[in-house]
Protein backbone atom coordinates (compact mmCIF):
# COMPACT_ATOMS: atom_id res chain seq x y z
CA UNK A 1 0.00 0.00 0.00
CA UNK A 2 2.83 2.38 0.50
CA UNK A 3 2.94 2.34 -3.36
CA UNK A 4 -0.35 4.02 -3.13
CA UNK A 5 0.21 6.93 -0.92
CA UNK A 6 0.69 9.36 -3.51
CA UNK A 7 -2.31 8.93 -5.25
CA UNK A 8 -5.02 10.93 -5.04
CA UNK A 9 -8.46 8.89 -4.48
CA UNK A 10 -9.58 8.94 -7.62
CA UNK A 11 -10.44 6.56 -11.01
CA UNK A 12 -6.24 6.22 -11.45
CA UNK A 13 -6.01 5.62 -8.03
CA UNK A 14 -8.56 2.92 -8.09
CA UNK A 15 -7.25 1.04 -11.12
CA UNK A 16 -4.24 0.91 -9.56
CA UNK A 17 -5.57 -0.76 -6.54
CA UNK A 18 -6.66 -3.57 -8.77
CA UNK A 19 -3.77 -3.70 -10.71
CA UNK A 20 -1.85 -4.68 -8.15
CA UNK A 21 -4.85 -6.90 -6.51
CA UNK A 22 -4.42 -9.01 -9.65
CA UNK A 23 -0.90 -9.30 -9.00
CA UNK A 24 -1.48 -11.24 -6.08
CA UNK A 25 -1.40 -14.92 -6.89
CA UNK A 26 -3.77 -16.79 -3.94
CA UNK A 27 -1.31 -19.88 -4.28
CA UNK A 28 1.20 -18.01 -2.19
CA UNK A 29 -0.64 -17.01 0.76
CA UNK A 30 -0.08 -19.69 3.18
CA UNK A 31 -3.27 -21.35 4.62
CA UNK A 32 -3.69 -21.14 8.65
CA UNK A 33 -2.74 -24.44 8.71
CA UNK A 34 0.57 -23.90 7.02
CA UNK A 35 1.26 -21.03 9.15
CA UNK A 36 0.92 -23.08 12.54
CA UNK A 37 2.94 -25.77 10.84
CA UNK A 38 5.48 -23.28 10.46
CA UNK A 39 5.05 -21.68 14.17
CA UNK A 40 5.68 -24.92 15.58
CA UNK A 41 8.55 -25.74 13.66
CA UNK A 42 10.17 -22.26 13.61
CA UNK A 43 14.08 -21.57 14.98
CA UNK A 44 14.62 -18.07 17.17
CA UNK A 45 16.75 -17.97 14.21
CA UNK A 46 15.04 -17.38 11.55
CA UNK A 47 13.10 -14.83 13.12
CA UNK A 48 16.07 -12.77 11.56
CA UNK A 49 14.21 -12.90 8.23
CA UNK A 50 11.75 -11.03 9.68
CA UNK A 51 11.29 -7.19 8.56
CA UNK A 52 10.30 -5.36 11.78
CA UNK A 53 6.32 -3.69 11.53
CA UNK A 54 6.35 -0.10 10.28
CA UNK A 55 5.39 2.50 11.98
CA UNK A 56 1.85 3.73 11.70
CA UNK A 57 0.77 6.80 9.94
CA UNK A 58 -1.71 8.15 11.78
CA UNK A 59 -2.48 7.59 15.96
CA UNK A 60 -5.89 6.73 17.44
CA UNK A 61 -6.06 9.17 20.83
CA UNK A 62 -8.67 8.37 23.78
CA UNK A 63 -9.86 11.01 26.02
CA UNK A 64 -11.74 9.49 28.51
CA UNK A 65 -14.86 11.89 29.53
CA UNK A 66 -16.61 12.33 33.20
CA UNK A 67 -20.03 12.69 32.62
Amino acid sequence: MDELDDFERSTEFYSRIQQLNSSIDSMEIPTTSKIRSLCKTVSPDEYLFVSPPKNPKSYCFITEMNL
